[in-house]
């Protein structure tokens, strides 16, 4: 829930030319590995699909991202060899990713 906020402050904040309030180094919560998790609305739901996403993966596949927070991804995404990583990102993951680069964007122009 708190990644919802997030976003929705980050878009009122480019809206009207603000610095968000929430930096995401902040942001210490971990982000769902799967947009489906992240929209599920009871608990069951989330613990079912879950155990899907556990049997599918299995311990072979590792490609998929299981990411703490959002300050962890940010510092995974600077590593020099992050494309050679051949990680699996949601949609979700790329948009949180967005929300932090235009922070500092924000920041950098209001200097």
């Amino acid at each position: 829930m708190c990644y919802v906020w997030y976003v929705v402050e980050q878009e009122l904040g480019l809206f009207h030319c603000l610095s968000p309030t929430i930096h995401f180094s902040d942001m210490r919560s971990s982000i769902p590995s799967a947009d489906e998790l992240f929209f599920v609305e009871t608990e069951d739901e989330w613990r079912a699909l879950g155990q899907t996403y556990l049997q599918l993966e299995g311990p072979g596949n590792q490609s998929r991202l299981h990411l703490q927070s959002l300050a962890e991804f940010y510092c995974m995404f600077l590593r020099h060899d992050f494309l050679e990583l051949h990680c699996h990102v949601t949609a979700l993951q790329l948009r949180l990713l967005l929300c932090a680069i235009q922070t500092q964007i924000t920041q950098f122009v209001q200097k």
